[in-house]
C-alpha cells in the first residue's frame, strides 16, 4: 500500500507540473461554465425585457386609437403605404411584423374589429414580437370593449371585440424553407474546423516525432513551400469536410422519405446569389480554420502537447457556432459586432444566404474578417516553419 501512495504522489505530481493538465482539467471548463452563463443570461434578459421590435405599419387607415396600441406596444414604428410592401421588409429581415389595422377600428370593436398581422414563423424574435403585439392590443382594447359590450347587452366574457388575424409569410423556398434552416450553418461551420482537427497534429507534429520533418525541411524545396503545401492540404480536408454536411442534407431531401418529407417543405433549390454567398463564406472560412490547426500544429513540440492546444482552441470554434443557434433571440443578428466575430459572422450569414435575404455589405466584412485572421495565422505558422524552433532547436 505505501508503494501504491508512492507511484499515486509521483503521477500526481507530474500531472500538476504539466501546464496542458491545468489548463485542460480547470481553466477549460471554467471558461466554458462563465460563457454559457453569460450567454444564455444575455438570452433570457432579451426575452424578458426585448428591445422594441420594428414594426411596419400601413398607414393609409390609421385612426388616433390605432396610434395609441402602437405606442403602448413598446414598438417600433415604420410607416408604409401597402400591405405588400410591408411583406416585403418583413420577408427581408428588416422588421419583425407587418400590420394594418382595419378602418375605425376604436368604433367597430365588438362589431367585426379586424387587425392583420403577419411574421416570419422562421425568425424567433418575430413570433415574441408576435405574442407582445396581441398582449399590448388585448390590454389597450379591453376597458373600451367592455364598456360598449355591455352598452349593446352583450357578455365581455362571451365576445370576440377584435379579430386579431396572425398570418406567417410564406417560407422561403429550397432549403430556406427547410426547418433545418437553424441547425445547417451550425453543422457546416463545425465540421469545416473539426474536419481538419484529426489530422493537424500529425501532418507537422506527428512528423516532428517519426523525425521524417527534418528529412522534408533540409530538403531543396523551401521552408516557406512546405508550410503552404500543408496549409492548402488542410484547407482541401476542411472543405471537403464541410461540403459533405450540404452532400447529406440534400441526398436527405432528394431520397424523399416519408420520415423526413416535412423537413423539405419547398424542395432543395438554392438560388445562384445564395450559392455564391455560401462559397465565398466557406472558403475564406475554411482557409481560418486550416491557418489555426497549421499555426498550432507547428509551434507544437510533441503530438500530445498539439492535442491539447487544439482541443482548447476547438471551444473558440464551438462556442460562436453555439451561439448562433441563439442569436435570433438576442435580436442583435443584423449588429455589426456580429459581423466582425469570427465564426459567428459566418455561421450567420450563411442561414441569411439560404433563406435568400443577403446582405453584401455584411458578407464582404464577414469574408474579410475570416480572410484577414487567416493570413495573420499563415504568416504565423510560415516564420515558425523558417526558425530552428521547428527542428527543437533554439
Amino acid at each position: 500500500m505505501n508503494r501504491v501512495w508512492v507511484v499515486f504522489r509521483k503521477e500526481a505530481s507530474e500531472l500538476f507540473r504539466d501546464r496542458r493538465v491545468t489548463t485542460g482539467a480547470f481553466i477549460g471548463p471554467v471558461f466554458m461554465v462563465l460563457m454559457f452563463v453569460f450567454l444564455f443570461g444575455m438570452i433570457q434578459r432579451q426575452v424578458d425585457k426585448p428591445p422594441p421590435p420594428p414594426v411596419a405599419v400601413v398607414a393609409t387607415q390609421l385612426d388616433k386609437f390605432s396610434e395609441d396600441i402602437l405606442n403602448k406596444s413598446n414598438s417600433k414604428r415604420i410607416d408604409v403605404v401597402t400591405m405588400d410592401s410591408a411583406k416585403a421588409r418583413l420577408a427581408k429581415g428588416e422588421v419583425r411584423l407587418a400590420v394594418e389595422f382595419g378602418p375605425a377600428l376604436e368604433a367597430s370593436i365588438g362589431r367585426g374589429a379586424k387587425i392583420t398581422v403577419f411574421y416570419d414563423q422562421t425568425e424567433p424574435m418575430s413570433q415574441i414580437a408576435l405574442a407582445r403585439f396581441r398582449e399590448a392590443v388585448l390590454a389597450a382594447i379591453k376597458p373600451i370593449a367592455e364598456r360598449q359590450l355591455k352598452a349593446m347587452g352583450i357578455d365581455p366574457e362571451t365576445a370576440q371585440p377584435v379579430q386579431i388575424d396572425a398570418q406567417a409569410i410564406p417560407r422561403p423556398p429550397g432549403l430556406g424553407g427547410s426547418p433545418l434552416i437553424g441547425l445547417l450553418p451550425y453543422l457546416v461551420v463545425l465540421w469545416a474546423f473539426y474536419g481538419g482537427f484529426g489530422i493537424a497534429s500529425d501532418l507537422v507534429t506527428g512528423e516532428k516525432d517519426k523525425g521524417t520533418l527534418e528529412t522534408l525541411l533540409v530538403s531543396p524545396v523551401e521552408r516557406r513551400e512546405v508550410a503552404l503545401g500543408k496549409f492548402l492540404a488542410l484547407c482541401l480536408v476542411c472543405l471537403f469536410s464541410s461540403l459533405a454536411t450540404f452532400v447529406a442534407i440534400t441526398a436527405c431531401g432528394a431520397l424523399r422519405l416519408q420520415a423526413v418529407a416535412d423537413l423539405f417543405p419547398t424542395g432543395l433549390q438554392v438560388t445562384p446569389s445564395s450559392a455564391l454567398v455560401v462559397a465565398m463564406v466557406l472558403l475564406s472560412l475554411v482557409a481560418l480554420f486550416a491557418a489555426v490547426l497549421l499555426a498550432v500544429s507547428a509551434r507544437a513540440k510533441t503530438v500530445r502537447e498539439s492535442q491539447t492546444t487544439l482541443t482548447m482552441v476547438s471551444f473558440l470554434v464551438l462556442l460562436p457556432a453555439v451561439f448562433s443557434q441563439f442569436l435570433g433571440f438576442s435580436g442583435q443578428e443584423r449588429e455589426v459586432w456580429v459581423k466582425l466575430t469570427p465564426v459567428l459572422n459566418s455561421a450567420q450569414v450563411l442561414r441569411e444566404a439560404l433563406l435568400s435575404r443577403i446582405d453584401w455589405p455584411g458578407v464582404g466584412l464577414t469574408v474579410s474578417t475570416s480572410l484577414i485572421l487567416a493570413l495573420a495565422l499563415l504568416g504565423l505558422a510560415v516564420r515558425t516553419f523558417e526558425s530552428e524552433k521547428m527542428l527543437g532547436k533554439e
